[in-house]
């Protein structure tokens, strides 16, 4: 997997992503692999991150949100 950590859209349902799109691209959901929380240095206010890995058509994509904004994280093809 290689490191992207871009902005990217992604559209939810109860919180859990149901499609992404990123630089024009639409990904296509086929399953969400695995999902992880991490809290970052909570004791200097670090943000919790929940991290999800989609298998998607196009190939696997590591996502993450704070809450707000979306990230790709990595990706694979």
């Amino acid at each position: 997997m290689r490191i992207i950590l871009e902005s990217i859209t992604v559209e939810s349902t109860n919180g859990l992503p149901v499609a992404c799109r990123w630089r024009s691209t639409t990904f296509r959901i086929r399953q969400i692999v695995d999902t992880w929380t991490w809290c970052g240095q909570w004791w200097i206010g670090g943000a919790q991150r929940t991290y999800f890995l989609l298998d998607c058509e196009e190939g696997m994509l590591e996502v993450f949100t704070d809450g707000q904004t979306w990230t790709l994280s990595r990706m694979s093809d």
